[in-house]
């Protein structure tokens, strides 16, 4: 078997392999690459710990843990530890609302103002008019607004009540723009049409049927769960705080953890088109309405999204991506061969992202070929310093003399709190929740605030508004994947 191994390199360092590799190179061999690469490209990348599972032809014919779930206590990560899954959530959300339609309880084409009627977007053609399959495709033309995640903790009530405030990017069923806030309403209609709990039907529709044991949607489980994981940046051994964002988000992807155990039980269902281990979990029917590519994402690459899932006909497999502060997921299969693979890990790297490109290659493809470029990149990452957050000093007496009443409270209707304040005289801090910085001046009333979030560095351009009366009367902010907000002075 090394013999092979070392032939199989010495091949991928020169011109990569011809077809006639699937003639040679068995199974077995495949996985022995695979996991060859995979210890390489951890260590080199400086990653803290790391679950992968294969299927393959409907086999699991790989699953290993590798690395700590905690580091300084040299902890290992194990098939029962849990990992943050993140977006891989959405998919689970999708099954169930799935499972509603077999019941003939809720209908995808139908209004969500049918089940909600207190929902209410900007756009009140969108408002009358979307369906519960625009929520599941982010065909709605509600903007990201990404920031607000890490914002107010909102519940369900808080959160209806301030989506008609959030902006939209063109108009309804324009193009494609992901919203994790369209996936928490999913699960509010799921929820209204049951009459139970969206953590229930995650329970007693799936994690249950399925035997994913050590899957959780509330993210207190994990976080007195024995065996759960410490999150790290890039450099592997910087610690990020846990961070479960508002109840309201769950559907989407904010609070679920799961195990490789359980994460390849679930892989292996969707290998095989639905069916695990001879056992109708879903009909093909749902199977193939929730992989349909119903909206374009990526054009150029021929992308599409489905309920839940990215279709990517380039590559002809079905995946989707999952990243929480400090932990990345993702999970890609195709059904034709009976195979899927699923990563977990508890670091903020690409890494994850490169071994399943891999992965798919040489299982699917039969190309052995390595990307030096991305493999120098994860290096590059895993080795690059955080800068420290510098504090400006605004030196200008004219500007500082309309800055006189900056210092206070900003709220706006759906993002929440900013506060300013005076460090001293010529010095200003910032703070949105969780970011938190310094203030420099541009020109004019204008600024840039350069904050620090346990996500890493990050920086809001603002404006200071004035009323006729020259006083300050809120600040105009800049923050990405939204129009500008205005926030008023409290």
């Amino acid at each position: 078997m090394k013999t092979k191994i070392l032939l199989l390199l010495l091949s991928v360092s020169t011109l990569g392999f011809c077809q006639q590799t699937e003639n040679i190179y068995s199974t077995k061999d495949k996985v022995d690459y695979f996991a060859k690469i995979t210890d390489t490209l951890r260590q080199s990348g400086k990653n803290p710990g790391m679950a992968v599972a294969i299927i393959y032809k409907n086999q699991l014919v790989f699953k290993e843990v590798f690395g700590y779930r905690d580091v300084k206590n040299r902890l290992p990560v194990t098939n029962n530890t849990l990992f943050e899954i993140a977006s891989l959530t959405k998919a689970f959300t999708g099954v169930i609302a799935s499972q509603l339609e077999k019941q003939n309880k809720l209908n995808w084409d139908d209004k969500v103002v049918k089940y909600l009627p207190d929902f209410k977007l900007q756009d009140d053609y969108a408002t009358q008019n979307a369906t519960l399959k625009d929520l599941f495709t982010h065909n709605v033309g509600l903007a990201q607004h990404f920031y607000m995640i890490y914002g107010p903790q909102l519940t369900k009530s808080e959160l209806l009540e301030r989506i008609p405030f959030l902006s939209f990017n063109g108009s309804f069923r324009e193009n494609f723009l992901y919203n994790n806030f369209m996936y928490a309403v999913a699960g509010m209609v799921e929820e209204r049409v049951t009459n139970r709990t969206w953590h229930e039907l995650m329970k007693d529709s799936i994690f249950t049927p399925l035997g994913m044991n050590h899957s959780f949607t509330k993210f207190d489980d994990f976080l007195n769960y024995k065996d759960m994981t410490i999150s790290y940046k890039n450099d592997g051994s910087t610690v990020i705080p846990h961070h479960g964002t508002s109840e309201a988000n769950a559907p989407s992807g904010n609070t679920t953890t799961s195990t490789i155990n359980d994460m390849a039980i679930w892989a292996k269902m969707l290998a095989n088109s639905g069916n695990l281990d001879g056992k109708e979990f879903l009909t093909k029917k749902q199977f193939d309405y929730l992989t349909s590519p119903f909206v374009v994402r990526y054009p150029s690459a021929k992308g599409f999204y489905g309920i839940g899932w990215n279709i990517d006909a380039e590559r002809n497999v079905i995946y989707h991506k999952g990243s929480s502060p400090g932990q990345r997921s993702i999970l890609t299969f195709q059904p034709s061969e009976g195979y899927a693979i699923v990563i977990l890990t508890n670091q903020e790297s690409p890494l994850p992202f490169l071994l399943e490109d891999y992965a798919n290659k040489i299982f699917l493809e039969n190309d052995f070929r390595r990307s030096s470029d991305y493999e120098k990149a994860i290096v590059r990452i895993a080795n690059t310093k955080e800068s420290i957050l510098e504090t400006y000093t605004i030196k200008d007496d004219l500007v500082l003399e309309e800055l006189r009443n900056l210092n206070g409270r900003y709220v706006h209707p759906a993002y929440g709190t900013i506060e300013i304040d005076n460090i001293n005289k010529k010095q200003f801090s910032f703070k949105y929740y969780g970011f938190k910085g310094s203030i420099k001046h541009n020109k004019e009333l204008e600024f840039t605030a350069y904050v620090d979030h346990f996500m890493g560095k990050d920086k809001f351009k603002f404006r200071v508004l004035k009323g006729e009366d020259r006083s300050i009367v809120g600040i105009e902010v800049h923050m990405p994947y939204s129009v500008p907000l205005n926030f008023v002075k409290n």
